[in-house]
């Protein structure tokens, strides 16, 4: 599973905002990348499926807060999902701590398993299948 990485001290100067929306905004960055690499693979090879799963690791503490009616309430919790709308579009990032996130991974790995497993058992028709290769084998010819 092919990952990028990128890397933020959020809060190295206690007297600077926190740099916490650039990790955000890389992890839309990619996002963004990938989907336009994956327009360009599919107009040479037709329709075909990733798997993104936008995270944002943190070394360091991770607390939700939450408000209900006048009173506040603050836990730590080694994994949130943040909803944001960031350039023109809602994305779910998954934020989850450094000592969570080998859990966190070992999860994401077996949902990835079930939905490879999944498609692995639709059937496509002969003929399409001939047709995905051939176009395979094409753009293998032409990088030569």
């Amino acid at each position: 599973m092919p990952r990028c990485t990128s890397y933020y001290e959020a809060f190295k100067d206690p007297n600077q905002p926190s740099d916490i929306y650039k990790a955000i905004d890389t992890v839309v960055s990619y996002v963004l990348y990938r989907r336009a690499h994956r327009i360009k693979i599919a107009e040479m090879f037709g329709t075909f499926s990733e798997f993104y799963v936008p995270t944002v690791v943190l070394n360091g503490k991770l607390f939700e807060a939450s408000i209900s009616q006048d009173t506040i309430e603050v836990r730590e919790r080694p994994h949130i999902q943040l909803r944001t709308f960031h350039r023109d579009d809602i994305y779910i990032i998954d934020v989850v701590t450094k000592d969570y996130f080998p859990r966190f991974f070992n999860k994401v790995e077996a949902l990835h398993l079930e939905v490879v497993s999944a498609i692995r058992k639709l059937t496509f028709p002969a003929a399409f299948r001939s047709i995905a290769w051939s176009k395979l084998k094409q753009n293998w010819m032409a990088k030569d």
